[in-house]
């Protein structure tokens, strides 16, 4: 299969990625799971992404992973749906799905130093060990579809939380 040096995950810059990139998310390997937000203090694990980049674990001698960091949101268009609309939307539906959720929020996940505003993420914490990755996944792609029914280009993580 040929490959391309793509940019994919700016921890991943020089890291050699498939060139048939998957177009729907994935469940996150052991690795992804346990290093994606790798930086952020909680040290919280992912369970499921609504989005589609490939995260490739870093190779080689001089591999590391790039700290990230939680940023507000500020002023964004999210600001004119969030409270008593689509926040209680996603609550209810994880409510639904008897997803025992700690947390719901929007908030922006970059790299540390990063030269660009991080995305917007919808954030949400479950109890540690009470959602699947593959139920995870079905959850996140739902309420994204929730965001882009609006008109709002937001992902949805999902991430164990005590």
């Amino acid at each position: 299969m040929p490959s391309l040096r793509l940019g994919v995950d700016l921890s991943q810059q020089l890291h050699v990625v498939p060139a048939a990139a998957p177009a729907v998310p994935l469940i996150p390997s052991g690795p992804e799971a346990k290093f994606f937000y790798y930086g952020i203090p909680s040290k919280p694990i992912l369970v499921a992404r609504s989005s589609s980049y490939l995260w490739v674990k870093p190779r080689g001698p001089e591999a590391y992973l790039t700290p990230k960091e939680l940023t507000p949101v500020g002023r964004h268009p999210l600001d004119d749906h969030w409270e008593g609309t689509l926040a209680d939307q996603i609550e209810s539906y994880l409510l639904s799905k008897g997803v025992q959720f700690t947390s719901i929020d929007p908030c922006r996940i970059g790299y540390v130093g990063g030269d660009a505003l991080p995305p917007v993420v919808i954030w949400i914490g479950v109890v540690p060990g009470t959602l699947a990755a593959a139920e995870g996944l079905e959850i996140a792609v739902t309420c994204r579809r929730f965001l882009t029914g609006l008109g709002l280009d937001i992902h949805v993580e999902i991430r164990e939380s005590d």
